[in-house]
């Protein structure tokens, strides 16, 4: 079964962003992260609509105007697992 997953909601996390740095704050964990450009993009693409990691490396793939291959889908991986770990997003039934 594929996870689909979502930025956490509750609290909402709250974004800055200077010169395609982003900077997001995470009220349930008092953490700050800092995110590049892809990350912060992944991120919020999972805050407007649930995404498995499949679908979530096709989006990324039109980010970067490229295939959703293998290259990819272990980036995307990898941030799924950072974000995962941040306390950044959730599971959510398909």
């Amino acid at each position: 079964m594929n996870q689909c997953w979502k930025a956490i909601t509750h609290p909402k996390l709250i974004w800055r962003c200077w010169d395609n740095e982003y900077v997001v704050y995470n009220d349930t964990t008092g953490h700050t992260h800092r995110l590049d450009t892809v990350p912060a993009k992944a991120l919020k693409s999972l805050e407007n609509s649930p995404a498995t990691e499949r679908e979530l490396s096709v989006r990324i793939a039109a980010i970067l105007d490229s295939d959703a291959d293998n290259k990819v889908a272990i980036i995307v991986r990898d941030m799924i697992n950072d974000f995962r770990r941040c306390s950044l997003i959730e599971p959510v039934e398909p």
